[in-house]
């Protein structure tokens, strides 16, 4: 994070008509006088962003009473997250308890010249930025920047109460993000109530680990926890978890359903943090892709060693040798053995990871900037912010999420088509195993077990033993 000087004297203008979320009437700039005003910029596509939002909610808590604002300006990266209705729900996803006004245009971004997300904006009780915190911010720097504003202001704090979400049933899911099938059974990672679901391919529930709560913790079913759990991969008599904000590999063995930490990823050499967000198991090897440092990781089955294998860290789309090659925001992985398949969501590609060679190559996109739903040839087909992938007989698979579409690409014939299915509100993951196809539809929240044979598709609904040994 990087910490601007102060720069008193300059008062922005008053806040342009948006839709706001979170709040029962649109906030001004003009009624915030003499409160603390945090403005946090950040797009629900952009991962990092995420990042940021602990340090704003610790905020929230630590100043409790005091005359402090915050306020989340979502401004999208991509056409898709202009729908106010989608914005709602990721707003509920991420789990953003501010109030939240809709800058589809961009108007406030640019009024606080805004180029890197996040970005915090803080503005002083008189109504002048004084300070504008670049990147992820570091909690303690927010908070000691805080403490100085509010010592300049005895006003009481004017609430702009926010309403609480309604809380689904802890027997459904909530923003579901990770799907793994193998014979007849299909782990579903429940990362709203941050625990990991195994079923069977009727929907009869086997066993429920962890959750409702976040948390850090090994053990039983009942007594572990996880935090936002994403990427699974059920693999022989384990479920490896990719636990995304715990910045952890778990394993979970189904049998005994003690959970275990498998292995813990420190930071990066920049300080960033990996955000494993999915996972596969290939041989004696674990490959991980890390959405928050835009790399590969490859660990031990054991989880003795961990290696970064591909991408240099920068985010781009830049083909070529594993170690040079450029991602941007992996989120997804799939594998026949010699290639690895690789979801890479901002620059709305389908890329592949040559095993032998070495070489990364683009199957489908284009660049960072150029997005869209187009069927056809490679060279000119569009994705928008898929996320998820599986390889099913003999094609590759892709949740577009933005698109809210599936779409299906034949590498025999190099293009790429939309299959037509229910509505989808924000696909992100895909399963295969024994010919059918599984779709996760994060926002509905749904699992959809697709024939692609017949074209039929079925939602699968959870039962609940009666008995409390696998109760939510």
């Amino acid at each position: 994070m990087r910490l601007s000087p102060c720069t008193h004297g300059i008062r922005p203008p008053e806040f342009p008509e948006l839709p706001w979320i979170n709040v029962d009437a649109p906030l001004r700039l003009e009624d915030l006088l003499g409160q603390v005003v945090m403005l946090g910029f950040w797009s629900s596509s952009c991962i990092r962003c995420q990042e940021g939002l602990p340090a704003m909610y610790r905020a929230l808590q630590r100043f409790e009473g005091r005359p402090l604002q915050i306020i989340a300006v979502h401004s999208p990266r991509f056409v898709g997250e202009h729908d106010l209705d989608y914005v709602r729900s990721a707003v509920g996803r991420v789990g953003v308890p501010f109030a939240v006004a809709a800058d589809n245009e961009h108007r406030i971004s640019r009024t606080f010249n805004v180029r890197e997300f996040p970005t915090i904006a803080l503005i002083d009780p008189r109504g002048y930025v004084c300070r504008v915190l670049r990147g992820v911010p570091e909690p303690l720097q927010l908070i000691d920047a805080l403490e100085g504003l509010l010592g300049l202001t005895d006003a009481a704090r004017r609430p702009h109460p926010t309403p609480m979400p309604a809380q689904p049933s802890p027997d459904a899911l909530r923003f579901p993000a990770g799907l793994s099938a193998q014979d007849d059974r299909l782990a579903i990672a429940d990362t709203g109530h941050h625990r990991i679901i195994l079923t069977d391919t009727s929907g009869e529930v086997i066993h429920c680990f962890g959750g409702p709560e976040p948390g850090f913790e090994d053990g039983p079913p009942d007594r572990a926890r996880f935090f936002s759990p994403h990427g699974l991969a059920l693999v022989e008599n384990q479920i490896l978890v990719a636990d995304t904000t715990n910045h952890a590999i778990r394993v979970i063995d189904p049998l005994s359903g003690h959970t275990d930490t498998l292995a813990i990823m420190p930071p990066d050499a920049q300080g960033r943090i990996h955000a494993p967000w999915s996972l596969i198991r290939q041989g004696p090897w674990i490959f991980v892709a890390c959405a928050g440092t835009h790399t590969i990781l490859r660990m031990s089955a054991d989880g003795t060693s961990i290696e970064h294998y591909a991408g240099c860290g920068d985010e781009d789309r830049i083909d070529g040798h594993r170690t040079t090659a450029a991602f941007a925001q992996p989120t997804d992985l799939a594998s026949n053995n010699e290639r690895l398949h690789v979801i890479d969501s901002t620059s709305s590609a389908l890329r592949c990871l040559n095993l032998r060679s070495n070489r990364v190559h683009t199957l489908i996109g284009k660049s960072l900037f150029e997005h869209g739903q187009v069927d056809g040839p490679s060279r000119t087909a569009l994705m928008q912010h898929p996320r998820g992938i599986a390889l099913h007989k003999g094609n590759i698979y892709v949740a577009d999420s933005l698109n809210c579409a599936l779409r299906c690409f034949d590498p025999e014939r190099e293009e790429l088509d939309t299959l037509d299915a229910p509505k989808l509100d924000f696909p992100t993951a895909l399963a295969s195993a024994d010919g059918v196809l599984w779709v996760c539809d994060t926002h509905a929240p749904a699992i959809w077990k697709h024939d692609t044979d017949s074209g039929t598709w079925e939602r699968l609904e959870l039962t609940w033993p009666d008995n409390g040994d696998t109760a939510p």
